[in-house]
């Protein structure tokens, strides 16, 4: 094996074969990563959060939501694990507009860190993409928080867009089965077929996403 060097400090993916609570785990080496080569000061909590998360958002973005160049995206809960990546990972990748939603006001300052064109409480959430999209809707939708936000979201779509479940955090699951149900394209994705490599991840990591 190439690239790694005997004591150094990675960050890997195991979810393909599990065990990642073990004190020794045997990992892929096409989904390692060695620290040394990010060329940042990344503790390795953070890594350990941050390539789950980032890699989550990189096969959302590409492989789920296929956005393409110039396309708009809003993300609910932008400010989360998985949110403050997803911005990233769609601004990187070439989204014309990028919204995001956060549950507090003062987390709306964090939009130019975390990728966003602007952030916005997301209990006006309708309202205000619709305004910044001049009545148009955005392509895709990014949800992790279901429920109300989840049906609300419909109003904000393009013809033809796209709302991806990433969670139900507000816990709704029969919204959520009526949703699927009741005249809507459903698709069931499943993950690492085509998982992003080290250096497909590195190429992400080297603009810093962890830092604030």
């Amino acid at each position: 094996m190439e690239g790694f060097q005997v004591g150094e400090p990675v960050a890997a993916m195991t979810l393909t074969e599990l065990g990642a609570f073990a004190s020794v785990v045997s990992v892929r080496p096409e989904l390692t990563v060695p620290l040394r080569r990010l060329d940042a000061e990344l503790a390795l909590e953070e890594a350990a959060a941050s390539i789950v998360n980032l890699t989550t958002a990189y096969m959302t973005i590409l492989d789920v939501v296929k956005m393409r160049k110039g396309e708009s995206v809003l993300v609910h809960a932008a400010a989360g694990g998985l949110g403050s990546f997803l911005g990233q990972v769609a601004r990187h990748f070439g989204a014309g507009l990028v919204l995001g939603t956060v549950g507090r006001a003062d987390k709306t300052a964090l939009a130019a860190s975390l990728g966003y064109d602007e952030l916005f409480v997301r209990s006006r959430f309708a309202e205000d993409t619709l305004r910044l999209t001049v009545q148009q809707g955005v392509h895709a939708v990014l949800d992790p928080v279901g429920g109300e936000v989840r049906t609300k979201s419909f109003e904000v779509l393009q013809p033809l867009g796209r709302l991806v479940v990433l969670g139900n955090a507000g816990g709704d699951r029969m919204r959520c089965t009526l949703i699927a149900i009741y005249g809507l394209t459903t698709a069931f994705y499943r993950g690492f077929k085509s998982a992003p490599t080290a250096s497909s991840i590195r190429s992400l990591w080297a603009r810093e996403p962890w830092k604030r």
